[in-house]
């Protein structure tokens, strides 16, 4: 029944990823959207408050992530109660920490070696699987801990003792050590200014930018950062990074004097754009990546020779 429940909640997530990028790129709802976002702000500013309207593309941001969020809760939920089933199943029952301890069931995290940038995504990880699992020890919550740190972050705590005490103290030198906004939030920023550029006209090339982009931009909002007023940066730093024949395809597409916004460059043209690239690949019979990775080739080799 879970593993059903797990199946259908990533089609409702994959299907809400496709049905989400077609109304973005519906005139009819974003005119929609914009009046909206216009009667909102008129309706604040009545109250007394002075704001301005949100813009779309950011509303747009914040609806896929505010998705993005619930999705990850309710699917982490999901998962903890399959562990749990799975455990009952094998007569796996939760005993006192002084006694004979049993092997701690598998929960795959990603591992954390210190890269400042990952640190944000390893913590909410961290805290939403093992943190708040009350079935959990502390003890256990500190194996648990160690088995997800390498390199720089593991240093931080290996000396340290595991007990039930030490797991909160060494949670403390890690965040002393690694929750850092500037430093995250430069990191973020640097990930766009150095993003790899697009070589040849190839779809999978142009979503991994994309792609890069998307992410970074993410958890800069979520540092606090308003991202939604760099537009205009933003389109000429992704631009920059098109291939000459993407790129001379997206100057015959804006056409007009006015300047374009991260919206119209990224969901109303390099989407489609990947969209028509993949569909010529396919019609020529183009190796798909599960192809090209069986005869050990690199991924994406194609779009990325010289």
């Amino acid at each position: 029944m879970l593993e059903g429940w797990k199946e259908r909640l990533e089609e409702i997530f994959d299907d809400y990823k496709d049905t989400r990028l077609q109304l973005e790129v519906s005139d009819e709802f974003q005119n929609d959207l914009k009046q909206r976002l216009e009667a909102d702000a008129l309706q604040q500013s009545q109250k007394g408050a002075s704001v301005e309207p949100q813009s779309i593309e950011q509303a747009n941001r914040e609806a896929r992530a505010s998705f993005e969020s619930s999705y990850l809760r309710l699917k982490g939920f999901i998962l903890s109660k399959i562990q749990l089933k799975g455990n009952a199943s094998r007569g796996v029952v939760p005993i006192p920490a002084q006694q004979v301890r049993v092997k701690l069931p598998e929960i795959k995290l990603p591992i954390f070696d210190g890269t400042i940038r990952e640190w944000p995504s390893f913590r909410d990880s961290f805290q939403s699987l093992i943190a708040s699992n009350t079935h959990l020890s502390d003890v256990d919550k500190f194996s648990y801990l160690l088995s997800s740190l390498s390199k720089e972050a593991k240093r931080v705590v290996e000396v340290i003792e595991v007990t039930s005490d030490n797991y909160a103290v060494a949670w403390e030198l890690l965040e002393k050590r690694f929750e850092n906004k500037y430093l995250i939030v430069k990191s973020y920023v640097e990930a766009l200014f150095t993003a790899d550029p697009v070589k040849k006209e190839c779809h999978e090339s142009v979503n991994r930018l994309i792609d890069t982009f998307e992410r970074n931009l993410k958890m800069l909002e979520k540092t606090g950062e308003r991202t939604a007023n760099w537009s205009t940066l933003l389109v000429f730093m992704l631009s920059s990074r098109l291939d000459p024949a993407t790129l001379r395809h997206w100057e015959t597409h804006r056409k007009s004097t006015l300047v374009p916004s991260y919206t119209d460059l990224t969901v109303n043209f390099l989407r489609n754009h990947s969209l028509v690239l993949q569909s010529l690949d396919a019609s020529k019979g183009r190796p798909t990546d599960s192809s090209r990775s069986s005869t050990h080739r690199s991924p994406n080799a194609k779009c990325f020779e010289k």
